[in-house]
């Protein structure tokens, strides 16, 4: 492995391949939320693909290279661990959850529009647990997509610049 530390963006080989495999965990995640809020969660979610089938495709495709700068320190963290990227992402699970928020909190910053800031501001406190619970899954997703020379876990693969 190059000492040179990579960005999670450089192991995007197939795009659509990626924002599939999101949308699948998506789907993943939704299906096994429970209780009232679950059930709620679950309609909503449902209603929304009927209406509009490709907007998680659309959503990840626009908040993917973002998705994946924050997540890179994360990796290096896990790099430098040596632990295996799913299991970094599980015992970081509201660290992580709250940076990749970090993103959309951006963007509500840049709303213009008064109800669209209200509606995620009291949102977010819950997006924070659904996220958080969501690390399983980007954990897999990361171990897919990241070639095997180049995940952590794997110490004797560790550059010297790292390992010490």
């Amino acid at each position: 492995m190059s000492a040179a530390l990579k960005n999670l963006n450089e192991f995007v080989f197939d795009r659509e391949l990626v924002i599939q495999q999101a949308v699948q965990a998506s789907d993943r995640v939704v299906a096994r939320q429970s209780g009232a809020y679950g059930f709620a969660v679950r309609a909503a979610y449902s209603m929304t693909k009927g209406l509009a089938p490709n907007m998680m495709h659309t959503l990840v495709d626009g908040l993917l290279e973002d998705f994946l700068d924050v997540l890179t320190p994360f990796y290096h963290e896990a790099l430098r661990a040596n632990m295996p990227i799913g299991r970094y992402m599980v015992s970081n699970k509201i660290r992580i959850a709250d940076a990749l928020l970090s993103i959309t909190d951006v963007r509500e910053q840049q709303e213009k529009s008064g109800m669209l800031k209200n509606g995620y501001r009291k949102l977010r406190p819950r997006a924070l647990e659904r996220l958080a619970e969501a690390a399983p899954e980007l954990g897999e997703l990361l171990e897919l997509n990241i070639p095997a020379e180049f995940k952590p876990g794997l110490g004797h693969l560790l550059p010297v610049s790292l390992a010490i």
